[in-house]
């Protein structure tokens, strides 16, 4: 699981280069299973929406990861 903030850039969007640098590095350690939790735009305004917003993928990414392990105790998810 990583976590990543932004000020402004958004994830996913034309100018966000620090999530595929990381999957690429992650990958290349051998980390092929990555659930990102993004709390971005954050200087944009609302800033509290966006991370309960956030929040919410955690639950949610957590939840899957628990139920995943469980299911496969050899899962290559690193927690970071």
């Amino acid at each position: 699981m990583v976590i990543m903030a932004s000020g402004g850039a958004r994830f996913n969007s034309a100018i966000d280069l620090a999530k595929s640098h990381l999957k690429h590095v992650l990958s290349f350690i051998g980390v092929t299973e990555v659930a990102i939790a993004a709390a971005d735009g954050l200087m944009g305004g609302d800033a509290e929406a966006k991370l309960e917003a956030c929040r919410t993928q955690l639950s949610k990414i957590a939840a899957n990861l628990s139920r995943s392990s469980k299911s496969n105790a050899t899962s290559n998810v690193a927690l970071v």
